[in-house]
């Protein structure tokens, strides 16, 4: 149920962040784009919220490699004072020593997010935040995290000075959909998907509080084996726009949903290239008979009578060098994975237009690459005979 709502929703929030993003382009005026940004911003926290949801559920796949825990804290320094507001002040906590934890980066900023802004409710008229990591040795069966084997790990905590919370309430936070928070005002999942994350990274997370003397949430983690960052780091600078087609490339669209067809066809359009659209496999099938000019196929996951994965089995049965790429609002992971160990990137919804960009721009770099490889091993064949 929770992997399906959230497929929906990212449906719903791929053509309103998308709309919104292609629009504020066009605007000028000053409190139309105050507007506009607003609109995004509540977009983007719903956009977090499916994130917590597939965390939850599973569906979310993690990608755990070695993480920076103490520049990954440090970097969530400016969002972390917007969310909480200048009522809390903010105090860091960080080993002097290197603290590299295996973890999947984005869910870790999501966590320490939950558990800042839990903090802020916590301390409607101000406090402090404390946010911190050191390098533990734990025993088996130690009395800070029971569950865990004995190992080194990455302590990583966010203390507030709250309200704190009685014991009836302690006990059950990590529930889902769980709340003593209002209507309106929590889902109940922020804590159960720091749990999860925390769980699904071979750690765990546990609460200390007591009534008007706050709370302390610990997170728990594999420190990482390899003292070292892996070579690939998450790039800072935003992809060139437009114009990305600007050498006539095109791109075959197939996605049933008619407002995200036409709001990823406008950014793509935006970004240079010849866009032609399909509302589903059996539109695209018929194209695809008389015209293989495609650069890209670009191609909706789920889908009615036949998903992304089932077209693109189609598609490669008569045209085995198809180029292709899925969009998907909901991580079906084992249906994805055969195509991922062949190289074909996946995009998740809801996206920007950099981050289409980007992928996009990849997927043909490697259709173009692995299109000279063979053209390469002839060459080399044909020098030896």
């Amino acid at each position: 149920m929770t992997g399906g709502v959230a497929h929906d929703f990212n449906n719903l929030l791929a053509a309103i962040m998308g709309s919104l993003e292609m629009l504020q382009k066009h605007i000028t005026a000053p409190q139309q784009l105050r507007l506009i940004t607003t609109a995004r911003k509540a977009a983007e926290r719903g956009a977090q919220l499916t994130t917590q949801m597939l965390a939850f559920s599973r569906h979310k796949e993690m990608v755990v490699r070695p993480v920076d825990t103490n520049a990954t804290i440090r970097g969530l320094d400016n969002l972390l004072r917007q969310s909480i507001g200048q009522a809390v002040s903010v105090d860091y906590r960080i080993d002097g020593e290197a603290c590299l934890a295996m973890a999947d980066q984005t869910q870790l900023e999501v966590a320490l997010l939950n558990l800042a802004v839990n903090a802020r409710d916590a301390m409607p008229d101000g406090g402090t935040l404390t946010l911190g990591c050191r390098r533990i040795r734990l025993a088996a069966n130690s009395a800070a995290a029971p569950s865990l084997p004995a190992g080194a790990y990455i302590e990583i905590f966010v203390q507030d000075t709250g309200s704190g919370m009685p014991e009836s309430v302690r006990l059950r936070v990590f529930e889902p959909f769980f709340t003593t928070k209002g209507p309106g005002k929590g889902t109940g999942l922020g804590l159960s998907m720091v749990f999860g994350f925390a769980t699904m990274s071979g750690g765990t997370a546990s609460v200390e509080s007591a009534p008007d003397t706050g709370t302390t949430v610990r997170i728990f983690l594999p420190e990482a084996i390899a003292q070292t960052l892996p070579a690939e780091q998450r790039s800072t600078e935003q992809p060139g726009l437009p114009q990305d087609g600007q050498n006539g490339q095109r791109i075959l669209l197939v996605d049933d949903d008619t407002d995200v067809r036409a709001t990823i066809h406008a950014m793509l359009e935006d970004l240079g290239y010849e866009v032609v659209v399909a509302d589903g496999a059996a539109a695209a099938l018929a194209r695809l008979e008389t015209d293989r000019t495609f650069d890209l196929l670009v191609m909706d996951f789920a889908m009615p009578d036949m998903n992304g994965s089932q077209l693109a089995d189609a598609v490669r049965a008569q045209w085995p060098e198809a180029p292709l790429m899925f969009v998907t609002g909901y991580a079906e992971n084992d249906a994805l994975l055969p195509w991922r160990t062949q190289g074909v990137m996946t995009l998740s919804k809801p996206f920007n237009q950099p981050e289409l960009a980007d992928t996009v721009r990849q997927a043909i770099e490697r259709q173009t690459a692995s299109r000279a490889q063979p053209n390469a091993a002839n060459n080399s064949s044909s020098a030896f005979n």
